[in-house]
């Protein structure tokens, strides 16, 4: 297989003139408005509107997922530099539209298939054997050493090969106009964490009209974070002192909830919440923060990923999948499945990686149960452990019509890597770029037992014409005891 011709070569957006930046009451930042020469400023713009333009075309003629979101470092400061002019120098509705283009811009392209390629195809089942021989009682520090080598190989192979595929070469669109996308809301609040230059800034969109709101720094909202996910996961592992984390993950949790949301609270009310955070607060368990218990909410990458996800209206039978390790899996997917008329049931030895890609082609829901793991060296092989062996994302991409819900059961599923340009490469990301309406998944650790609570509850809700983010949002509040502080993981991606 050989590349595309290239349409010309790429040199770069054009640099833009120099701005004044503007100044900010939070210690020196930048989120305030600025005082720039109003000639500089619409140059500027032109400019910079004019290299996201080129670097769109360039973009969409990459065919690999991967080279599509790491091109995004490329173009990472213009797109930077034009959130900033908006946030310093536009109306609130245009700086929503220039976040919804210039953030997980890559979400809008048409999905990548790299499994569609045979050679692909046949290094994943190879990769598949190694994993199988690799959780076999060992042999030898050496046969070890080999078959870890011989896992590197194969992803190594496997990268490249992908980076051939052929792009669209058409440029991707800006998203949609913000009436339509208020109409599509309805009675939701919509809120864009934005970050620019340090500080974090909202924008709420309500009953079609949009509200800026600058927040303040991003630094201790990103350390409350690191506090809070460091404290859940001494909870569910059971490390350390419980009574001492368990503190601490209120603290966090309530001095998140004061920085993200109390701002807000005049412009949002009691309105359930789509919320598009910057890719820094992508690991974030909102259902902890005080304001989000109970409450339904939607997280999204950007507000045009949100509006796609929207639109699609599933329909198929349900598919439940239980792996054969952790034991727990069987025993959650097989309740789940039994007050599911029709359902069908891939479990133990049943769970396979075709048979379950079989499965969930065009199903409706889709609900899997197994060990999770993110690869922070490669996102692209964060994995789904089935039976016979991983099912990664180049896996997924053999979909043609992926399942309208899907459910990922297990430990860190809902994780991203977060690239230049607010770009993720994820399971999550995967999927909804593959069309999938909602993805439920969770952002650490989880507990078997709590967990197996939590999704009977959460399926129990859904057959009662809940929405997946309010069955979702009901079944985390009714967890009680330290089960609360498990649940809170998971989230709902999309729009549920």
């Amino acid at each position: 297989m050989t590349g595309p011709a290239p349409r010309r070569a790429w040199l770069g957006p054009p640099a833009p003139p120099a701005v004044a930046r503007p100044r900010c009451g939070h210690g020196g930042g930048t989120c305030g408005r600025s005082r720039a020469s109003p000639t500089a400023t619409p140059a500027a713009a032109r400019c910079a509107d004019a290299g996201l333009r080129e670097f769109e075309a360039h973009r969409a003629s990459l065919g690999a997922t991967e080279l599509r979101v790491r091109s995004g470092g490329t173009v990472a400061d213009l797109a930077a530099f034009r959130l900033r002019l908006a946030v310093a120098h536009e109306p609130a509705e245009q700086m929503l539209l220039w976040s919804q283009r210039c953030r997980a811009a890559t979400l809008w392209l048409p999905p990548a298939r790299p499994s569609g390629d045979p050679v692909i195809a046949r290094d994943l089942a190879r990769l598949r054997s190694v994993h199988a021989d690799l959780a076999a009682a060992p042999i030898g520090a050496a046969h070890t050493r080999r078959l870890l080598q011989r896992q590197h190989d194969l992803e190594e192979q496997v990268r490249r090969r992908s980076w051939q595929a052929h792009g669209t070469e058409e440029a991707t669109a800006a998203g949609p106009p913000l009436d339509v996308l208020a109409a599509a809301l309805g009675d939701l609040a919509f809120v864009d964490l934005l970050a620019v230059d340090a500080c974090l800034h909202a924008l709420v969109l309500v009953g079609g009209r949009v509200t800026h709101r600058p927040l303040g720094p991003v630094q201790p909202v990103l350390d409350e974070l690191a506090g809070l996910r460091f404290a859940l996961r001494r909870l569910v592992t059971g490390r350390g002192h419980r009574g001492a984390a368990t503190l601490a993950a209120d603290h966090a949790a309530a001095g998140l909830d004061r920085m993200l949301l109390a701002p807000l609270d005049d412009l949002v009310g009691d309105r359930d919440l789509v919320l598009a955070p910057t890719g820094q607060l992508q690991a974030l368990s909102w259902s902890l923060l005080p304001r989000c218990r109970g409450r339904a909410v939607q997280v999204t990458p950007s507000a045009a990923t949100w509006w796609r996800a929207q639109r699609t209206r599933p329909a198929g039978p349900a598919v439940f999948v239980g792996a054969a390790d952790p034991p727990q899996a069987l025993r959650e997917v097989t309740g789940i499945a039994a007050v599911s008329p029709g359902a069908r049931l891939l479990a133990g030895p049943g769970a396979l990686v075709a048979d379950v890609l079989g499965a969930l082609d065009g199903a409706g829901m889709g609900h899997i149960a197994c060990h999770g793991q993110f690869r922070t060296d490669n996102a692209l092989f964060s994995a789904l452990r089935l039976t016979d062996g991983p099912l990664t994302m180049y896996d997924l991409s053999v979909l043609d019509r992926a399942p309208g819900t899907l459910v990922l059961s297990g430990c860190d599923t809902g994780l991203s890597a977060v690239h230049p340009g607010e770009e993720l490469l994820g399971l999550t990301s995967t999927l909804l770029q593959l069309g999938t309406r909602t993805v439920v998944a969770s952002t650490g650790p989880v507990d078997d037992d709590a967990t197996r609570t939590l999704m009977t509850d959460f399926h129990k809700r859904l057959g009662t014409g809940c929405t997946e983010a309010a069955a979702l949002a009901a079944a985390q509040l009714a967890a009680d005891g330290d089960d609360r502080y498990s649940s809170a993981g998971f989230v709902c991606y999309g729009a549920g």
